[in-house]
C-alpha cells in the first residue's frame, strides 16, 4: 500500500506536501508521512494515526496478522515503508509525525513550524539530530509552490522543487532541481472527479518517462489496485487491496496481496478530536 511512493523519497516529494482544501469534518493524511504524494482523506477530525504492517497468515478464508515487518523484509519488498504515527492539531494541520520500526523505536522525525494555520518549515531528525529541513512558499491561494531541502547543521542546499497544484491544491506537477538549479527530473500526477489519485508519472530530465503508478477504487474511496508500469507501459507489478474500517468509515485494517504472492496485514488506529 505504501511502498509505492519509496523511489520518490530521495527528492522529499513525501515532505513537500501541500495544504489543500479538504471538504469539512476531514483530515488530510499527507504532509510528513509515506502517503506524501497520495493525499488521503480521514473523515472527522483526526488527532493520531497509528499504521503497522505485519505478514499475513492464512485464517480460514480470510488472514491474521503474524509477525511484524523488519528492516530485512521491507528491504526484500525492494521498498515497503516503515510503521508511522502522525498527530495533527484541532485545525487538522500537521504537527509531528514518527517512522517506526518492528520494535516501535523510533527511526525519524518530522517536526513542523506552523504559522497561520500552514506548514512553512518542517525539520526532519534522525537519533534527536537535526539532518535537514525543508521550507515552502506558497501562492495567494495558500497553496505550497515551491519549496528547498537544505541539509541541517550546515544549511547547505540539497534539492528545490517547484510544484504546480489543481483547483484544490492537490499536486499535479513538481519540477524537482539539483543546487545547481538544472532539471533533474519531473513528476506528475493525475487526479479523478473526486481528486482522488488516479496516476503517477516519473520522467526523467529529458522528460522521457521512466515508470508510472495508476490506481483503482472502491466503493469508499479507498485504493482498491495499484499497478506499476515500466517506460513501455508494461506492468510490472501489482497490488489488490481489501479493508475492515471503523465506526466513522476510516479503514482500521488493510489485507494487500501482490502478484508475487506476498501478503501484508496493515493496521491503524486513530484518536479524535470529537
Amino acid at each position: 500500500m505504501k511502498k509505492r511512493f519509496l523511489p520518490l523519497t530521495i527528492a522529499a516529494i513525501m515532505t513537500f506536501g501541500c495544504a489543500t482544501e479538504k471538504p469539512a469534518g476531514t483530515t488530510i493524511l499527507s504532509l510528513g508521512t509515506p502517503y506524501g504524494t497520495s493525499q488521503e482523506i480521514m473523515i472527522g477530525k483526526v488527532k493520531t494515526v497509528v499504521e503497522k504492517n505485519y505478514w499475513a497468515i492464512p485464517d480460514g478464508d480470510s488472514y491474521k496478522k503474524g509477525n511484524p515487518l523488519t528492516k530485512a523484509d521491507r528491504d526484500s519488498l525492494k521498498g515497503w515503508t516503515d510503521d508511522f504515527e502522525a498527530v495533527y492539531d484541532e485545525n487538522g494541520v500537521f504537527v509531528n509525525g514518527t517512522g517506526l520500526d518492528e520494535n516501535d523505536k523510533p527511526i525519524w522525525k518530522n517536526e513542523s513550524i506552523i504559522e497561520n494555520k500552514q506548514v512553512t518549515r518542517m525539520n526532519t531528525f534522525r537519533n534527536d539530530t537535526l539532518r535537514e529541513y525543508i521550507e515552502l512558499k506558497r501562492g495567494d491561494n495558500g497553496f505550497v509552490i515551491s519549496g528547498t531541502r537544505t541539509r541541517g547543521g550546515v544549511d547547505t542546499l540539497m534539492e528545490s522543487i517547484n510544484m504546480k497544484t489543481n483547483a484544490v491544491g492537490y499536486p499535479t506537477e513538481f519540477m524537482v532541481f539539483n543546487p545547481k538549479g538544472e532539471p533533474t527530473y519531473k513528476v506528475a500526477e493525475t487526479y479523478d472527479e473526486q481528486n482522488r489519485f488516479t496516476k503517477l508519472e516519473v520522467f526523467d530530465k529529458d522528460g522521457k518517462i521512466n515508470y508510472a503508478y495508476e490506481a483503482k477504487y472502491n466503493d469508499k474511496g479507498k485504493i482498491s489496485e495499484l499497478k506499476i508500469k515500466d517506460k513501455d507501459n508494461n506492468v510490472t507489478a501489482s497490488n489488490y487491496l481489501t479493508y475492515e474500517y471503523d465506526e466513522k468509515g476510516n479503514w482500521i485494517k488493510a489485507i494487500v496481496k501482490d502478484d508475487k504472492n506476498h501478503v501484508i496485514i496493515e493496521e491503524r488506529s486513530y484518536t479524535y478530536f470529537e
